[in-house]
């Protein structure tokens, strides 16, 4: 009887029917919440990232070298190269022949006596210094003006009034070189590699002498995206 008359009280009581609807509401949310919205990635945990398993902290071994240098290109790691001054002969050049072993000196035409010119037997009248014309007239030639000689280049020199002779070098007796050793090898024929400064190795150019280079799977960055959640951080 006083049972009947408490349900009776709760269905004429409004704030038990608002309290039991939300009741209602809150439980179909929850459950839709469970039901709907996704869970934590169980791989990630959440973070949408992993571990690189190629390399460690974003970073491998150079594969070009072992301790940051590799072999002198120069030299090819013999630490030293032909003197480039001398070319490899221990003597500089010859200053008075530049090396050619030969020296030009010039000599004064002989046929001229260094003047350049000639003088001949003029061509036209054949060296009388007139001509007969008509048989009977003579008449003075124009060309060399009566004096029977012209004047012409000389064919040796050709008006030069010498040429020049080339001569073995006295100071070098022909060889091109200087009597005292290259000033740059000290006569040794070679220097100390220039690219490496005689160390026979240079640093490496892949990964600048650091032994290790990025890694050209996650970029340096040592994180991949995570392949379950594909970053999400949620499954």
């Amino acid at each position: 009887m006083e049972d009947s008359k408490l349900e009776q009280r709760k269905k004429k009581c409004p704030l038990w029917i608002i309290l039991t609807i939300v009741g209602i509401l809150v439980g179909v949310g929850v459950t839709l919440y469970l039901i709907l919205c996704p869970k934590e990635c169980k791989i990630c945990h959440g973070s949408g990232k992993v571990a690189c398993e190629n390399c460690k902290e974003g970073f491998i071994d150079c594969p070009s070298c072992k301790d940051g240098t590799k072999l002198c290109p120069s030299c090819n790691g013999k630490t030293t190269q032909k003197c480039d001054k001398c070319d490899g002969k221990g003597f500089d050049k010859c200053k008075n022949c530049s090396g050619t072993g030969e020296k030009s000196v010039w000599k004064k035409c002989f046929l001229c006596d260094g003047q350049g010119i000639v003088v001949t037997r003029c061509s036209y009248c054949n060296g009388k210094g007139y001509y007969t014309q008509a048989y009977t007239q003579i008449v003075t030639c124009n060309y060399c003006g009566g004096s029977g000689r012209e004047k012409k280049t000389c064919p040796t020199c050709m008006g030069n009034k010498g040429k020049y002779h080339a001569e073995t070098c006295d100071l070098c007796n022909g060889t091109g070189l200087s009597k005292d050793p290259c000033s740059k090898c000290n006569g040794e024929k070679i220097v100390a590699c220039s690219k490496c400064n005689g160390k026979g190795h240079v640093v490496c150019s892949t990964c600048h002498g650091n032994m290790v280079v990025p890694c050209s799977v996650c970029k340096g960055k040592s994180e991949l995206t995570c392949p379950n959640c594909l970053g999400t951080g949620k499954e």
